[in-house]
């Protein structure tokens, strides 16, 4: 009891301080908040009880001071009360939107993200709450719009895409966060389409979608990529790849390889997935991929993932083979012909410029 008597006392001091016109006051809190995040390393008791003090109030006003050191302290503070207990990050994404505004407020220095250890900290804060994004990523729009991002918004998208980058979607992707964010993508898209001039946080939230949903679909969860195709992300993806074309005068620097990106995701979700195989060519996308098999500067490796997209759709789905057979040719690529051998299958241009396709017989 003594224990807790004499930090509630060191809180409220620090409490004063804050409010208090101190030349050196950050000074002080920076000792005080150093003293805290000590107090409660490792120590799950301490935890509970900095946090029944601290939170939201006291949190909210360190946030708020312009020091980064001091903010460095302080998201460490808060990191090491919340990480480790599902009921705290909970609380952090519910109650706690204030801190959540204030913290992506502060990754970012003049419009550019910060490269400092703050910035590090409030990362692994929103790592280790990720989970909780549908429930909170709504609420940090203050307009309520749905056909607009808000700039915390957008930090989040771009925060998750980091996270997927360094290959530890497996750890975060629920299929709950994986269809709220479909939902999202889907509205963004929208907002694209609607014919009036797209915000800018619209351009730059697109790629970062795309970028999210390729680490998604490439993360070899059969039954994840499943649900995102009866949800239609198929469909999307081909239309949009459809309309890439109409976009060129408004799109910027970040939608650069967007087309190989779109046929990456086409190869991820036809991957032993009849659905997906079925819903590409039903939806006019299997020429969209045929189409890409050539080398272009403005999408580099399109035909490299263009031949795996091939390939995973006409596995195991004589209707794609059939169709594709069909169609009209100038010449097979050659690594198209590599993949499709693998699979027991030659492929041979007729002279009616079709393409015809044979089993190969085995040894």
């Amino acid at each position: 009891m003594r224990v807790e008597g004499n930090i509630e006392i060191v809180i409220n001091r620090l409490n004063q301080i804050i409010s208090s016109q101190d030349e050196k006051k950050n000074s002080i809190l920076f000792v005080g908040v150093t003293f805290l995040v000590n107090f409660i390393t490792m120590n799950e008791p301490n935890q509970d009880l900095i946090w029944d003090l601290c939170f939201p109030h006291f949190f909210k006003k360190l946030l708020e001071i312009s020091d980064r050191e001091l903010l460095q302290y302080t998201s460490m503070l808060i990191y090491n009360c919340s990480c480790n207990s599902y009921t705290r990050r909970k609380i952090l994404c519910s109650n706690g939107l204030d801190l959540l505004r204030t913290m992506l407020d502060k990754m970012t220095i003049n419009g550019t993200a910060a490269e400092d250890n703050a910035f590090d900290w409030i990362y692994l804060i929103f790592k280790s709450s990720i989970e909780f994004i549908p429930s909170y990523y709504p609420l940090l729009n203050p307009a309520n719009d749905k056909l607009s991002l808000s700039t915390e918004q957008f930090e989040i998208l771009y925060l998750l895409e980091v996270t997927l980058e360094n290959q530890e979607n497996s750890l975060v992707v629920t299929p709950e966060l994986a269809m709220f964010l479909l939902s999202e993508f889907m509205s963004t898209l929208n907002e694209l389409n609607r014919g009036e001039k797209a915000r800018d946080t619209v351009l730059k939230a697109i790629p970062i979608f795309v970028d999210i949903f390729g680490s998604i679909t490439g993360s070899n969860s059969k039954d994840l990529n499943y649900q995102l195709t009866t949800k239609g992300l198929v469909h999307i993806i081909i239309l949009f790849c459809k309309q890439l074309d109409k976009f060129n005068d408004t799109h910027t620097s970040s939608w650069f390889g967007m087309k190989t990106k779109l046929i990456r995701m086409i190869a991820n979700l036809a991957y032993e997935n009849s659905l997906a195989q079925d819903t590409v060519r039903e939806e006019g996308g299997i020429p969209l991929v045929l189409e890409s098999c050539i080398i272009k500067d403005s999408n580099p490796y399109m035909r490299e993932w263009s031949i795996l997209a091939l390939r995973n759709l006409c596995l195991d789905n004589e209707l794609n083979q059939q169709y594709i057979s069909n169609l009209k040719a100038q010449g097979i690529p050659e690594q198209a012909q590599e993949e499709m051998n693998k699979l027991g299958v030659r492929m041979e241009l007729g002279i009616d410029g079709k393409i015809k396709f044979f089993r190969q017989s085995k040894n």
